[in-house]
């Protein structure tokens, strides 16, 4: 009997520990899944992001027979979202700033400091464009008439290529437009200012236009009234029959580091740049395609960086554009 008894211990000690073994094998089986399902519980929702943003990105590898996600366009969608974008670019810099924005199409504007009077710079010139072909639209004076400059009329100062020329100095009314506009020409300003339109007659013509915060002796205006100028401009209201002479005057000039600096090429900025001491300006009318199709002016005042305030001029512009058209550039 003991040699019986010895026997049957194994057996009874070997079943004994294949049922604690099986039990732990399920028991075991069943935490590892457990933990599992937590796992993939948790890292669900994070996974998911991490593939998005990778796809925006344009860093996920894609086989032949997939296509990547489309990215979320950068330009603003809406003209509130325009107008916050655009605020934010001007809180980066230092300075006053005045924005003005208004489609043709849809008549939508919004404007920021665009009733404030700022100093117009040579953005003044615009108004002595206006009035020239204005005059020469109701045939009081011929574009093709000339006259000899004395040199006491001459401006030996800031921009133009008149100053440098060897007299007699001698220019038709047409000539003196173009100067006016392609190369801001100082001189031509004045000569047509004072001896062609007279400066107390200019004067009386910009406030019939409308223009109410526009002082021609002061050399100062608003974004409102360059955006009523140019509207009054383009739809035939002042040079009629000459307008598209008138307006080829402001497109391509020497100067188109800030409002088309970042747009594509084939849009044409009809505008006019404005500088002084701690002021930049630049106001002027889009077109796509020979269609004016919005007015945006960037006037400046008190600014410390002149590079830094054209840059953000250029930047404003593309938001603009890229509203408009809804392009993503980028």
């Amino acid at each position: 009997m003991r040699q019986i008894l010895h026997k049957q211990r194994p057996v009874e000690t070997s079943n004994s520990r294949l049922s604690i073994s099986v039990l732990g094998f399920f028991a075991l089986m069943l935490i590892l899944l457990a933990s599992a399902l937590v796992m993939r519980h948790q890292s669900t929702p994070e996974s998911t992001v991490l593939t998005l943003n990778t796809k925006a990105e344009g860093t996920e590898e894609t086989s032949a027979f997939s296509r990547p996600a489309k990215a979320e366009p950068t330009y603003p969608s809406k003209l509130p979202e325009l107008a916050v974008a655009i605020r934010k670019r001007i809180d980066e810099t230092e300075g006053v700033y005045s924005v003005r924005f208004e489609s043709f199409s849809t008549q939508e504007s919004f404007g920021i400091n665009d009733e404030l009077m700022m100093t117009a710079a040579s953005v003044i010139k615009i108004p002595i464009l206006a009035a020239l072909y204005s005059r020469a639209k109701a045939g009081t004076i011929d574009l093709s008439d000339t006259m000899t400059i004395p040199l006491q009329d001459v401006q030996d100062w800031g921009t133009g290529t008149i100053r440098y020329q060897e007299p007699p100095l001698t220019y038709s009314l047409r000539e003196l437009a173009r100067l006016l506009m392609e190369k801001s020409d100082n001189t031509a300003a004045y000569v047509l200012t004072h001896r062609v339109i007279g400066q107390n007659e200019l004067q009386e013509m910009v406030e019939a236009w409308g223009l109410t915060g526009t002082n021609v002796k002061t050399n100062d205006t608003t974004n409102k009234d360059m955006n009523k100028l140019l509207n009054l401009m383009r739809a035939g209201v002042i040079a009629g029959e000459m307008t598209d002479e008138m307006l080829g005057w402001m497109d391509d000039s020497d100067f188109e580091d800030r409002l088309p600096f970042l747009l594509p090429d084939d849009v044409t900025v009809y505008h006019k740049i404005g500088n002084e001491v701690r002021v930049v300006n630049d106001v002027g009318i889009i077109a796509r395609d020979g269609k004016p199709e919005y007015y945006l002016g960037v006037m400046t005042a008190e600014i410390p960086d002149e590079a830094e305030t054209k840059r953000a001029i250029a930047e404003i512009s593309k938001m603009v554009y890229e509203y408009h058209f809804q392009v993503d550039s980028e």
